[in-house]
């Protein structure tokens, strides 16, 4: 016991700022506590981001306005592709309309059938996969928000977490902040 307690007043003296403290003679336990010096020290020396090459740290500093750009309109990016293919499908001759035939929505378009590849109907169900894929109609509006939403999500957790890991300025609390900032902001959008 004697031997124990000694080897615990070496360690204490070699660390600076750490104190054990013994807490129960039987059954022994060590308790480390540390003052906020000599923790920062212990986390900076565990800090696995110093080892990052600084031309890498570079290169992320001129790509990083872009990447959290394209990361963040992502989702708007995919709707205007989907917006522009079905502009190409409609053509400029295409009227849509919703009716309700029986207690169910359809989608009616009218115009010459044979000049649209993609839709070739006429009269389509709402919940219909060709129409929901499009982005026509309840369905496709809810799915289209649901796929954007999760892919912004995704997209901009991966940059933030890159980011932290090649910015020696970033906390984990920032991290952990601008995580829980951007999902509220994709919820509520």
């Amino acid at each position: 016991m004697d031997n124990y307690f000694n080897q615990i007043q070496n360690r204490a003296q070699n660390q600076k700022g750490a104190y054990d403290f013994l807490i129960e003679p039987q059954n022994i336990h060590e308790v480390m506590a540390f003052d906020a010096e000599a923790f920062d020290k212990m986390v900076k020396e565990q800090d696995f981001r110093q080892t990052i090459p600084s031309s890498i740290k570079k290169s992320w500093k001129k790509l990083r306005i872009y990447l959290e750009g394209f990361a963040n309109y992502a989702a708007n990016i995919d709707d205007i592709r989907t917006l522009t293919l079905l502009a190409n499908e409609m053509g400029a001759m295409t009227l849509v309309r919703v009716e309700n035939y029986s207690g169910v929505l359809h989608i009616i378009l009218n115009g010459n059938a044979r000049l649209r590849s993609l839709l070739s109907g006429i009269k389509y169900r709402a919940d219909n996969i060709k129409i929901v894929s499009m982005g026509l109609g309840v369905a496709g509006a809810i799915n289209a928000a649901k796929k954007g939403s999760i892919l912004t999500v995704i997209l901009v957790s991966a940059f933030r977490v890159i980011d932290y890991i090649l910015r020696d300025t970033m906390t984990l609390s920032m991290l952990i902040g601008s995580l829980a900032s951007d999902v509220a902001k994709v919820m509520i959008a």
